[in-house]
């Protein structure tokens, strides 16, 4: 994935944009059979703990285009930011539809890089979780969301509520372990239509040479680990 941010004037409230290259599904037949990607990989330092067989970067890839809206909110984030980002996705979706039509283009997949209208995809990028109310919605959603839940680091989980009344005072006070907030990534229903075999996974890795414990999102396909990759010119 390559993001820019673009958070100002005439926005359209979206805070990044940028394109994700994921494979194809099924390569369209323009490929004629093709399975090779003139591009660069991207990986971190730790990338050789993750247990697995990355999957090859040669795959045919899809460009994808992506917008984001970023949260700092104090508490969780509701709905309502769900429902600006769908009205600012389908801000972008119809201008392109237009531009497209005026110009009297047909959506057409020539190869891996060239999907001309490219599919639009929106994340919700936030340091506080979500409410079940958001994640119903986003999920619910005939557009493709992915809610991305980034808390920060050394930041703890909200302990579960609890229920309402009066303690007995033979009750003993219930103790409450502190577990630190986990990173998640949630794609809904409709993303998972264009890639259904994507998964947004949490994984903790551990660097011996630190002692430390190193938490951070990886994507999967098709049940293996998928490689960052990049075409060499954007």
């Amino acid at each position: 994935m390559s993001l820019i941010a673009v958070a100002g004037r005439g926005d359209g409230g979206i805070d990044l944009q940028g394109y994700w290259y994921l494979p194809f599904v099924t390569p369209p037949p323009s490929l004629g059979g093709s399975t090779a990607n003139t591009g660069k990989m991207v990986t971190s330092s730790t990338a050789s703990t993750v247990t697995g067989t990355a999957l090859s970067t040669l795959m045919p890839r899809r460009k994808i285009r992506v917008v984001a809206q970023c949260k700092a909110e104090k508490r969780a984030v509701f709905p309502k930011y769900v429902r600006e980002l769908e009205g600012a996705l389908s801000r972008r979706i119809h201008d392109q539809q237009q531009l497209h039509a005026a110009q009297n283009v047909l959506p057409v997949a020539t190869d891996t890089l060239h999907e001309d209208p490219p599919t639009t995809v929106a994340f919700l990028i936030s340091e506080s979780p979500f409410s079940l109310s958001t994640i119903d919605h986003a999920m619910s959603s005939h557009l493709p969301l992915v809610l991305l839940h980034l808390p920060p680091p050394g930041s703890f989980a909200k302990p579960p509520s609890r229920r309402r009344g009066r303690r007995k005072e033979s009750q003993p006070v219930e103790s409450v372990p502190r577990v630190l907030a986990a990173a998640t990534g949630m794609p809904n229903a409709s993303l998972l239509k264009l890639a259904p075999t994507l998964e947004i996974r949490s994984e903790m890795l551990i660097n011996p040479g630190l002692d430390k414990e190193v938490e951070r999102l990886t994507l999967w396909w098709d049940g293996q680990p998928l490689q960052h990759w990049i075409p060499e010119v954007l």
